[in-house]
């Protein structure tokens, strides 16, 4: 009995394999007479029976289901042409020996058309990465509070309300509201913005951002798929379901094309017989134009290309809501970003530099001690001109959300936001309001006079 159930993608792998291996091996020997390699007649016919029946029988599993639906598919022609290839060999060898088998025609297209699915199964499973990509964001274990104490729960077994820790380098388990604590916390998972996001009590975090420095205790909000990341994975698995205008077209087309091909087989078995009353030579070239019919890249190629698009865009940090929208970007000449004049990459970089040089061993000095994005592109910007380091820092302090300080000699010196050097009464008339004005993030170093 033939069950037109779709396996499941881990089952079904192996399976096609096998059976692609097995027709590869089988469908070569066939091949040695054009070499002027004699094989007997009895082990070709074993070797083809192999591959067609074994190797091919997804093919007549495909045109059963099409059959008991009342339609014809690519598998159709394919268990067509080289069915009919297939028997009419095994007729000349006991009918009529004088004609030539073809016997590798249909062994040879059966491998090519599964050495094409196998193709494409690597195609969905390298494209799938994007997915994974994104699933793998969220954290397995979350950090919940019970009675006194936080213990270490799956982080699918959070419930609204739960108060739940995040440490400094940690992603956040779940979308929640801070209750206590300041941080900054990398959310360009979400909306590819650069810059970290200052966070404290009263302000909202989501499921798969990075806290930056800081423990950060939050209430949960939204657990499961509710959370932002769980729709955004919806999204792009939904946009992989959906057709795309071509994509439909090309079913449609499919629809149309496979009855016609058969038709026009027919037609040409029949004019053979009327006008050259050959029906022998009708048949094959009936076969013929079965066999050059099987492949259709227009009805495998669109699906893989909408599920390669949508995956390899969500790897890249760019959602699309449906396959409609692939077809339509292709027509997009003008783009209108709602941001600050602004197309961030995920990464920051300093841009420009407007303090003296000399100061730059004690601005490397204090980056090296911060974890924030800013320190790390400063350092990486300093790196690149050999700048040395201070050994002589004392008394540093991380400032949550604001910046560092530490003691160079006499002199505490501030490396931060220019709100942070304002609110510690440090002079910042030398950075020009230009510089106030444009986009980015600003970092400013001053110092106090005070001393330890």
């Amino acid at each position: 009995m033939v069950h037109c159930h779709t396996p499941q993608e881990k089952k079904a792998f192996p399976w096609l394999l096998t059976r692609t291996v097995v027709a590869i091996v089988c469908s070569f020997p066939l091949l040695l007479h054009m070499f002027g390699l004699k094989i007997p007649l009895g082990i070709q016919g074993i070797l083809a029976t192999i591959v067609q029946f074994f190797s091919g029988w997804p093919f007549y599993v495909g045109a059963i289901c099409g059959l008991k639906k009342k339609s014809a598919n690519m598998d159709t022609l394919v268990a067509l042409g080289t069915t009919a290839a297939y028997l009419f060999s095994f007729y000349t060898i006991f009918i009529d020996p004088t004609r030539g088998l073809y016997f590798e025609t249909s062994s040879v297209l059966i491998t090519f058309i599964l050495i094409g699915r196998m193709m494409e199964e690597k195609s969905k499973e390298k494209a799938a990465s994007g997915m994974h990509a994104l699933l793998e964001m969220q954290p397995d274990i979350a950090r919940v509070k019970r009675r006194d104490s936080f213990i270490d729960i799956p982080a699918e077994d959070v419930q609204v309300g739960d108060l739940f820790m995040t440490r400094p380098g940690e992603r956040i388990a779940v979308d929640g509201e801070v209750v206590e604590g300041v941080s900054a916390v990398d959310e360009s998972m979400l909306t590819g913005e650069s810059l970290v996001i200052e966070k404290e009590p009263g302000d909202l975090v989501f499921a798969a951002t990075v806290n930056q420095h800081g423990n950060v205790i939050a209430k949960a909000t939204k657990v499961g798929k509710d959370t932002a990341l769980s729709r955004i994975i919806a999204l792009v698995e939904n946009a992989r379901k959906t057709k795309a205008p071509i994509e439909r077209l090309a079913d449609t087309v499919s629809g149309i094309f496979v009855p016609f091909v058969l038709i026009i087989s027919l037609l040409t078995w029949i004019l053979w017989i009327l006008i050259e009353k050959n029906g022998i030579e009708g048949l094959i070239s009936a076969v013929a134009v079965l066999v050059v019919a099987c492949p259709c890249a227009l009805g495998l190629a669109t699906p893989i290309v909408i599920l390669v698009a949508c995956s390899r865009a969500a790897h890249m940090g760019i959602f699309i809501k449906n396959a409609a929208a692939i077809e339509k970007a292709q027509k997009i000449k003008t783009l209108v970003i709602d941001k600050t004049n602004t197309v961030t990459e995920g990464t920051l970089n300093v841009e420009k530099a407007e303090i003296n040089e000399d100061y730059f061993p004690i601005v490397k000095t204090l980056a090296e001690y911060s974890e924030h994005p800013a320190s790390q592109a400063i350092l990486k910007f300093l790196e690149q001109k050999n700048i040395p380091s201070l050994p002589a820092m004392s008394a540093f302090r991380a400032i949550p959300g604001r910046g560092v300080s530490g003691y160079f000699d006499d002199r505490n010196y501030f490396l931060g936001s220019p709100k942070l050097l304002e609110e510690r009464d440090v002079s910042i008339t030398r950075l020009h309001e230009p510089s106030r004005e444009e986009s980015g993030m600003i970092v400013a170093l001053g110092p106090t006079l005070s001393s330890l």
